[in-house]
Formats: structure tokens, sequence, C-alpha cells
């Protein structure tokens, strides 16, 4: 298929972006995340998503000059700005009846003091 036509319009209210980050909510349970040092995002169909005009799903963003927060009825997202998507600095509590996981052990708080 020409890949032109493999590109889809984002909605621009289920998009959050920053100079090197943009983050994507397709359902209440899907997030596509990017991070790119040159600010240069793709937009073309990926393997697992091949068109990402979803209708935009309930979330609410929290965010200041240090961290984001991104919250739907699923998970919520916790991003500090200042560098690239690593595990002290992004990451998600999954929120459901059925499990407590959560993938960090120090809270937002103590890890936006280490910048």
């Amino acid at each position: 298929m020409n890949e032109e036509k493999m590109r889809f319009p984002l909605s621009p209210q289920a998009v959050i972006t920053g100079e090197h980050y943009r983050f994507t909510v397709l359902t209440p349970k899907l997030i596509r995340l990017e991070y790119a040092e040159n600010g240069v995002f793709e937009d073309r169909a990926t393997q697992t998503v091949l068109n990402r005009q979803f209708p935009v799903p309930a979330f609410r963003k929290l965010e200041n000059d240090v961290s984001l927060e991104i919250i739907t009825e699923a998970f919520h997202l916790h991003y500090l700005k200042k560098g690239p998507f690593s595990p002290n600095a992004l990451f998600i509590d999954v929120k459901s009846n059925f499990t407590n996981y959560k993938n960090r052990g120090r809270r937002l708080a103590d890890l936006a003091n280490e910048f």
C-alpha cells in the first residue's frame, strides 16, 4: 500500500505533546508513547495500530513544569519531563479490581527531587 495512504491524522484532543515527547490516548486502556530528541514524530501506521482515528476517550491531564500525568479509567501515567523515557522518569499505574500492580517503588515527588 502507498505510504502516504498509510498516514492517518490524529485527533488533536487525544494528543499531549512536549518538546521531545508525544502521548496519544487511543482508548482508556491504550496509549501511544513517543520520544524524539529532534522533536519529530511518526504519523505513519504501526504494526500494532494501523489507524489511530479512534473516538477520543475520556482522560485527565495534570501538568506542571516538571511532570505530566495522564489519567484514564484504566491507568495513571506519570512522566518527569526532564529527559528520555526511563524507569525513573516514566511509569504507569494500572487501575484494576483484579490487580494492584505498580511498576514503581518510589513516589513521583521523590523522583522529581533527583533532577
